[in-house]
This record gives structure tokens, C-alpha cells and sequence, in this order.
């Protein structure tokens, strides 16, 4: 079966089940004020720590421990919605456990799954490294509220910008997300290509095209750092290779092709990556059209992952406005 495939299968396996009386509101107004959301992007690194995952893997007891510290980070930032990167489902390498699942356990929340890399079968698996085999992972989201749709959404991923071939997809998970009576919000999720700036591009025109312009709110790894064509000069020059930053360069950046002004409407956390010295912000929650960020910060990951993680409280405008919003985005 083809990969793709089966990370639809993976996805609607590990995702809820939405039924019309779930659908309960966020947060609810009587009247048409801004609403306001605190949003988590945050790339766990499959609760391996800050190492890369040995090639024999990590015990089981290991990864319970370290996903149950994460909860208690998520759960003391208070957060409406998490959206998380480089998620096991039932790996071999991470004790077999279900990482979103667990964690949506803990926090009480709904927790959404798209597959993104398959290797359960022989054909995917045999010709990665073993610790890379009999594994499935990708993006989760955990929700205070149940979604009313979710989507994926392939991005463009040629072979020669992936370290696994064509193994590993690149995808925007899209959740709809209720606010109040007849009001809803688009949430996207993403983890975008580390290796080359030209399909970082690519797929950031895919999910521009996704998201509907009258408002919506984005998270993830882009892998790019923020805000501009080239890191800053201190940045260094492994980092700079690794990620295909130091292109000659004189198109739009990545950030405006996802909106027009967006970086206007962008506030940054401090930089997230590497975690032991911070150089550059790669992982963001971005927000347009109706939605506007009022505050973002650092979530420092206590040696649970590679990345630090980032928290955001976006406002969103009464659904009457959305169209003077998309007009003037």
C-alpha cells in the first residue's frame, strides 16, 4: 500500500470521531468582542530528549517519563490548543507508545493525528536505518474542544531535499476549530523541509492556498529562520549549510507568501534552536486575516526535546469582520 496512503488510514485510526452534538465552543461571547485563544507550537522530538534517538531506541519507561514532564509543561501554560511536531505512533524506537495519545490523556483534550512517515512495512522500512523501522509518526494536535472538520494536506517534497528519500512526507494537518455559535476558526500545523529554502517556498504556496484568507492561525517547525532572506551574521555557518540558508536569494520571503504584511503582523519568540545555544526562531505560531497575535514567548523545554517551544495568545476578531480583514491583509 502506498505510503500516502497509508498516512490517511494512520490519520483517520488516530483521530476522534466528530459528532454534531461535540461541538461545543471554545470559548464563548455574547456579543461580537475579540475572542482569544493560547496556542502551543512545539516540536517534541518524539520525547527522545535532546540526543538523537540511540540506534537500539529508548525503553519504553524512558519516553513515559519524558512525555509525562511534557504534560506538565503544556499543562501549566494553560494552553486551548497544541500543536506538536515529530509525534511516535507505536514506533519500535520509542517503546511502541501512542506520544499524542498519551499526552491527550493527560491533559484532557482531543487529540488529532497525521502520519507522515510510514516504515511499518518492508518495502518502506528496509532500506532506512533500524532506527528508523517499524515506525509511524508525524503532526498531532491536542484540543480543549472537539474539531468540527480536519484535513491533510500534502506538501511538495522532492526526494532530493529529504534525507530519507521519498519516505517521509511533508503535510499541513487543518483543523477547524469552534469559537461561538456559528463562529470557527482554521488551525494549521506544519513541519516544512530543513534542507533546502526553494521547497520551504513551495510549500509554503500549497498552504497559503490551504488556509482561507479571511482568517486563520499557523504553527509549527518551519525551518526557516524568522524574519527575513539570511540568518543573522552570527548564526553559524553549520546551521547556515545544514538548512540551505545561505542561497543567493532575492525572492519573497517564506513569510510572505504564506500572507502580504505578515511579518507586519508578527511577533516573534526568542530563538528556539539548537536548544543548547539558541541561534535562530524556526518554530512559530503565526496568525492572519481576522486572527492577531496580542503576545508571544519562549516555553523553554527543560531538556525534553531539541527545540524550545513557543507560546502565543492570539485575538480573534468578531466573524462580521472578516471581510474588511481579507481585504486589507
Amino acid at each position: 500500500m502506498p505510503w500516502r496512503m497509508l498516512a490517511v488510514l494512520g490519520f483517520l485510526m488516530a483521530s476522534g470521531v466528530v459528532r454534531a452534538s461535540d461541538e461545543a465552543p471554545l470559548l464563548s461571547s455574547s456579543e461580537p468582542a475579540p475572542m482569544r485563544l493560547t496556542v502551543i507550537s512545539a516540536n517534541v522530538h518524539v520525547a527522545a530528549g535532546v540526543e538523537p534517538v540511540p540506534d537500539q531506541g529508548l525503553p519504553a519507561a524512558v519516553v513515559r517519563e519524558n512525555l509525562g514532564k511534557l504534560a506538565e509543561l503544556f499543562a501549566s501554560a494553560q494552553a486551548d490548543v497544541i500543536l506538536l511536531q515529530e509525534v511516535d505512533f507505536g514506533c519500535r524506537r520509542t517503546g511502541r507508545i501512542d506520544e499524542g495519545e498519551f499526552l491527550a490523556k493527560r491533559l484532557a483534550m482531543h487529540h488529532y493525528f497525521a502520519v507522515t512517515l510510514d516504515t511499518t512495512t518492508d518495502a518502506a522500512g528496509n532500506a532506512l536505518p533500524a532506527v528508523l523501522r517499524e515506525c509511524r509518526y508525524g503532526l498531532a494536535a491536542l484540543t480543549r474542544a472537539p474539531a468540527l472538520s480536519t484535513s491533510i494536506t500534502w506538501l511538495p517534497n522532492p526526494p532530493e531535499s529529504n534525507a530519507w528519500s521519498a519516505t517521509e512526507g511533508r503535510a499541513l494537518l487543518t483543523l477547524t476549530l469552534p469559537l461561538g455559535e456559528n463562529d470557527r476558526i482554521a488551525i494549521g500545523n506544519t513541519h516544512l523541509d530543513y534542507r533546502r529554502r526553494d521547497t520551504r517556498r513551495e510549500q509554503a504556496a500549497v498552504i497559503a492556498r490551504v488556509l482561507p484568507p479571511m482568517g486563520w492561525i499557523l504553527a509549527g517547525d518551519f525551518n526557516e529562520p524568522f524574519f527575513s532572506l539570511r540568518p543573522a551574521p552570527d548564526v553559524s555557518e553549520t546551521l547556515v549549510r545544514l538548512h540551505g540558508w545561505d542561497y543567493p536569494d532575492t525572492g519573497l520571503p517564506l513569510w510572505e507568501i504564506l500572507s502580504p504584511r505578515l511579518a507586519e503582523r508578527t511577533v516573534a519568540a526568542p530563538a528556539t534552536y539548537p536548544v543548547s545555544l539558541p541561534e535562530v526562531t524556526i518554530d512559530l505560531v503565526l496568525a492572519a486575516g481576522r486572527a492577531r497575535l496580542v503576545r508571544v514567548d519562549r516555553l523553554d523545554s527543560a531538556g525534553l526535546s531539541d527545540h524550545h517551544f513557543v507560546r502565543a495568545v492570539v485575538e480573534i476578531g468578531p466573524a462580521a469582520e472578516e471581510k474588511r480583514f481579507s481585504e486589507n491583509d
